[in-house]
């Protein structure tokens, strides 16, 4: 009777699990939000220790949860300003032009004709142009033809705009930041030069003391310094999906709620009915063994439409779900109902693989049902 139970609650929090992520990532990529998180990583990798003469960044450690450091939240309105400036060809080819004439001037031919004193103030003002940049190096990034290219159009309110690229491998972050870093189509990049250019950035760029450091590693190889910053970019990535992952976990908790109050999902009463009630909990147990819990429906589309018909099929079990039959009793009631109402989200936060999990899990226990893969 408790596995029972049990069961037909963790089914109920796969499917209410599987809705909620649906409308998150609808959330997501409506907002951007993997773009976003990874322009934020790019500048906390490369940009974002700095602290410029006249323009305001953020700090290297996040702070609030997802991804941003504390100080950052109250400059998300800059953040935004980095996200479109990406998407700007201008500006960002002009970002590209400041680590140009920073490479160029950092690396200038041989002979006589050169001046010192010159080739000094050519570093010195890229130098100025990029410490007052927000993000300037990570823009420059975005400046680079294999990027932009990676940009992808939307529709927007009476136009057309663009998108950044939700994702950015390590070999082509390598490649475009070692052209960035050493604009040449001579062939001659090598690994002195990069030296050179990387020596040349603004002090307190957290790109600057990295590079420095798998310079020196890689001991003059320039495939063996590619290979170094692909594994410090995934290293970095890492944590910027955690990032990602951690706002997804809240917004997934939001949205739980949001569903459990609009269609009266209330884990406790849910939880009694199928202890107390054998009907209930039989349709419920049959539907477990028999429905195919829309696990495998990857359209997000036909993925909800799938849902629908399950949770249906749950409510047409008698379970009590919705608010067409509602009998609470005073304050107390509803305060046991909010109650259940929060648990429902929480159970939601965890996400739908990890109830169809259990459920196998459970069902493998109790002999009945999907067998675990």
């Amino acid at each position: 009777m408790i596995l029972g139970a049990a069961a037909g609650l963790l089914l109920m929090f796969g499917l209410v699990s599987l809705l909620c992520s649906a409308v998150v990532e609808v959330v997501s990529n409506l907002l951007q939000m993997r773009a976003r998180y990874l322009l934020r990583g790019l500048r906390t990798m490369l940009d974002s220790t700095v602290t410029g003469k006249s323009t305001p960044v953020y700090g290297d450690v996040p702070g609030d949860g997802h991804g941003l450091p504390n100080p950052a939240v109250a400059q998300e309105k800059d953040l935004r300003g980095l996200h479109t400036a990406a998407l700007d060809p201008d500006t960002a080819a002009h970002a590209a032009k400041v680590v140009n004439d920073l490479a160029v001037a950092a690396n200038p031919p041989a002979g006589p004709s050169t001046a010192a004193v010159d080739t000094q103030g050519k570093v010195d003002a890229a130098q100025e142009a990029l410490w007052t940049t927000p993000g300037g190096l990570t823009i420059a990034l975005f400046g680079h033809p294999l990027i932009q290219s990676m940009q992808t159009k939307r529709i927007s309110i009476g136009r057309f705009s663009k998108r950044n690229p939700p994702y950015l491998s390590a070999k082509m972050f390598a490649r475009v930041l070692i052209d960035t870093l050493v604009p040449d189509s001579a062939g001659s990049t090598n690994l002195s030069r990069i030296e050179r250019t990387v020596t040349q950035l603004p002090e307190g760029l957290p790109a600057k003391k990295s590079l420095l450091a798998l310079v020196r590693r890689a001991d003059g190889e320039l495939q063996e310094f590619e290979r170094l910053v692909e594994q410090w970019y995934d290293e970095h990535m890492a944590r910027v999906s955690g990032w990602y992952k951690r706002w997804s976990k809240a917004v997934l908790a939001c949205v739980g709620l949001a569903i459990a109050i609009a269609a009266n999902i209330d884990t406790l009463h849910v939880a009694h009915s199928l202890y107390a009630d054998q009907p209930i909990r039989t349709a419920v147990l049959a539907q477990v063994s028999e429905g195919t819990l829309c696990q495998e429906v990857t359209d997000p589309a036909q993925r909800a439409a799938c849902v629908q018909r399950e949770i249906t099929d749950l409510k047409a079990s008698s379970l009590p779900m919705g608010w067409s039959q509602v009998d609470v009793d005073g304050w107390t009631g509803w305060l046991v109902k909010v109650v259940g109402w929060l648990l429902t989200a929480l159970a939601v936060s965890f996400g739908a693989p990890f109830w169809f999990d259990a459920l196998q899990r459970l069902a493998s226990l109790r002999g009945t049902g999907p067998k675990p893969a």
